[in-house]
């Protein structure tokens, strides 16, 4: 599956990180206490120990983590695994942040008519939508970051409150056609 994060925009890749003095490489979802580590598999734990011990990868500078990006990654029995071809699923790391004294969630990018009152309002549909599968979610301090499948053609959007800087979208509409990964500020609504 082709792996994605998501932070500001959508860029290929998603992180695996090991501290130097532990070397067990993990992916992390969330931040502090409240986060998640995905570890690779003990076969691909071993290739990423071989590859430290040859120079293949080194910690950046100044920092106490080795840190590399798969472009394509497997998910068996929670637990990351390399993977070489290109399947029409992809793994997507949510890891964007509200922003000061703000809040981060989630929902699908359908909405459906609800009767509030004597009006009719449009109320968008609950998170995971049909195509996206949670697989590990973890806390940041002001929501949650997931890690997830997506199918073809699913989408979700993900919205943001708090002090952002001024070109800082409030909300994203993310959308997997099976080849590409979209991360659109632009709001799109569907209707169920």
């Amino acid at each position: 599956m082709r792996a994605f994060t998501i932070r500001e925009t959508a860029t290929q890749g998603l992180r695996v990180c090991a501290h130097v003095n532990e070397l067990n490489p993990y992916v992390r979802i969330g931040e502090g206490e409240k986060s998640q580590q995905l570890p690779l598999s003990k076969f691909h734990r071993d290739v990423f120990l071989e590859a430290v011990e040859t120079g293949v990868l080194q910690r950046g500078l100044g920092s106490d983590f080795i840190e590399v990006y798969l472009d394509h990654v497997a998910i068996n029995q929670q637990k990351i695994c390399f993977e070489s071809d290109s399947k029409n699923v992809c793994v997507v790391h949510v890891e964007t942040a509200a922003g000061e004294d703000g809040h981060l969630w989630y929902t699908a990018s359908s909405f459906n008519d609800v009767l509030v009152g004597n009006s009719v309002e449009m109320k968008p549909n609950s998170f995971p939508p049909p195509g996206v599968k949670v697989i590990c979610t973890g806390y940041t301090g002001n929501g949650a970051n997931h890690l997830l499948t997506m199918l073809p053609g699913a989408r979700f959007q993900i919205h943001r409150t708090g002090v952002m800087p001024k070109d800082a979208p409030r909300r994203f509409n993310v959308t997997w056609t099976g080849s590409k990964l979209f991360c659109d500020p632009k709001i799109q609504i569907a209707k169920d």
